[in-house]
This record gives structure tokens, sequence and C-alpha cells, in this order.
């Protein structure tokens, strides 16, 4: 009989609305941790996305910057970055300098549409 009774307060303790909302409530606490935690996976997901490829872009960089010490590391890589960055020659040797020749850029198409709407208007009823 004590057994009897005994489940019976338990069970009312356990069904009361009290006992169910504060169920509920950790439920719902727990919940909600549980999408957070989901949340910032995908967010350090996509940093971590965005590491790896800057980290590819500086490999790659590095890689560049080591060729190009490389080559300035020689005598002719030193004396062609010379030459390109000051224009400059040895002694003996001339410097030529070609310019293109000089295009008119406009074209009788393009300065007719540079004209006004009444010059266009008035042309087109044939006057001038």
């Amino acid at each position: 009989m004590i057994d009897f009774r005994k489940k019976k307060t338990l069970r009312r303790f356990m069904y009361s609305p009290w006992t169910l909302a504060a169920l509920a409530i950790v439920v719902f606490l727990m919940a909600k941790g549980a999408l957070n935690v989901n949340a910032k996976r995908q967010t350090s997901g996509e940093a971590l996305g965005r590491a790896q490829l800057e980290l590819g872009k500086l490999s790659e960089r590095q890689k560049n910057l080591g060729t190009a010490v490389a080559y300035l590391s020689t005598p002719q890589g030193v004396e062609t970055e010379i030459r390109t960055k000051f224009r400059v020659a040895k002694e003996g040797e001339s410097v030529a300098v070609i310019l293109e020749d000089a295009v008119a850029t406009t074209s009788p198409n393009n300065a007719a549409s540079k004209r006004g709407f009444w010059y266009r208007l008035s042309h087109l009823f044939g006057s001038e």
C-alpha cells in the first residue's frame, strides 16, 4: 500500500503543471543552445573556407615573390630591372624611342552624332 501511495504522489508531482512547465523551459533552453552551437559551427566553417582561400593566395604570392627575388639576385636580373625602371643604357649604347602615329580620334559618324537634335532635324527636312 505504501508503494502505491508513493507512486501516486510521485506521479502527481511529475505530471503537475509546474513540473511540466519547468521541464518545457529546460528543453527550450537546451534546444536554443543547440541551435546557437549549430549557427557558430556554420560561421566558423565559412571563416575556415575564407582563411584557406587566403592561405592559397598568399602561398602563391610567396612563390612568385621567391621567384622574383631569385631572378633579381642574378646580375642579369638586376641589369634588366634597372633598364626597365630607369630607362638607362650602358656606355656606348643608345636608346631608340619609337612613337606611334597619331590617329584621328573622331570619325565622320562620331562628328555627326555629337551635333544637336535641332541640327539633325533641320538636315532631315533638307535645310543646308
